[in-house]
């Protein structure tokens, strides 16, 4: 009996020993997990924080990149505000030079020297003299008053030469900016500085025209009176046109304006801006205004096309529309004046 209990005791001592191992070994596996979470913890810390980091660097360098791009478009501003700048002082300083040009011709001839820029002796032009007879300058009616200073030139026979050295102190506003701007040879021109005003203030052709055909009779005005007025915008309006003296042209100008005065407004307007020299050529030009502008939208399905009276073959639903159909092109292909196959090219597979 003692022997059996003795056994049972040293079983109960073993496996008390076994359990204490078993509990010793899984507190250690407790703890070699706990310390395994603690370094991947920290591992991952360190991750985010060398994320971070990066992240950092990168908005730092995105910042740098920005800052640079923008102080490279400052210094670009600056530059070419520089350049504007220093351009605009050049057409000042030229203007400055030119004007002051002129004034030193103007006290020249004012001083009694009258001889021209080839140097001939013109002393028969007498500046203080001639300057009397110089119209006071009138904005409001620039072709009157460049009208009324021919006369006044023509009448007490001063040189052509002449003329601008007179003109120009009369010139005031608008004018004296358009003469300002002009080189120092045609400053000298007068038939330079008389298209060079006349463009100023838009007296073209078209104008003199309109202004001829619109012109009436005041109330009080002498039918003579009227007539005399009607001259002058008919003679520059040919004078623009080049047909005073060549028949052939005036024909084509009168043709020309009734063909044109039976255009809708946004034709008429096209055909004046592209400004044709012969009746043929407008009606050019007007045809392929309709063909531009007057266009018939095709459907993206297979369809058939009647005009007047001629059906076209269907176009393949396959086919796909590169742009519109012109009515105008399919009434040309079905006369034989335009290739069908200039119509067709509108469509691809």
């Amino acid at each position: 009996m003692e022997a059996e209990q003795k056994k049972l005791e040293l079983a109960a001592q073993a496996e008390q020993r076994k359990m204490e191992a078993q509990a010793q070994a899984e507190q250690r596996k407790m703890e070699a997990q706990a310390e395994e979470r603690k370094i991947q913890a920290q591992a991952e810390q360190r991750k985010m924080e060398l994320a971070a980091r990066a992240e950092e660097r990168k908005l730092e360098a995105e910042d740098r990149k920005i800052a640079v791009q923008t102080e490279e478009r400052r210094v670009a501003a600056q530059t070419e505000e520089r350049k504007l700048e220093a351009q605009e002082r050049m057409r000042t300083e030229d203007r400055k030079l030119e004007e002051l040009k002129l004034e030193i011709e103007r006290k020249r001839v004012e001083g009694g020297d009258f001889r021209d820029i080839s140097g001939r002796d013109n002393t028969s032009f007498k500046f203080a003299h001639a300057i009397k007879f110089v119209p006071k300058f009138d904005t409001t009616d620039i072709e009157h008053y460049l009208l009324s200073f021919e006369k006044a030139m023509s009448l007490h026979k001063i040189q052509k030469e002449n003329w601008t050295v007179l003109l120009h102190p009369q010139l005031n506003g608008k004018a004296a900016k358009v003469f300002a701007e002009l080189s120092g040879e045609n400053c000298t021109d007068y038939d330079v500085v008389k298209q060079a005003l006349l463009t100023a203030y838009e007296r073209v052709p078209e104008f003199y025209r309109k202004k001829f055909r619109t012109m009436t009779k005041e109330s009080r005005e002498t039918y003579s009176n009227y007539a005399f007025r009607l001259q002058m915008p008919f003679q520059r309006w040919l004078e623009g046109e080049e047909a005073v003296a060549d028949i052939k042209r005036l024909c084509e100008v009168f043709k020309l304006e009734q063909f044109i005065h039976c255009l809708p407004p946004e034709l008429h307007k096209w055909i004046v801006d592209k400004h044709p020299l012969t009746l043929s050529a407008a009606a050019k030009l007007a045809d392929e205004y309709a063909v531009l502008y007057k266009q018939m939208p095709v459907e993206d399905r297979g369809m058939n096309l009647l005009v007047e009276g001629e059906i076209l073959p269907k176009i393949d639903p396959s086919f796909r529309i590169l742009g519109t159909i012109s009515l105008d092109m399919i009434q040309l292909s079905l006369v034989g004046k335009l290739p069908v196959i200039s119509v067709l090219s509108l469509v691809t597979c």
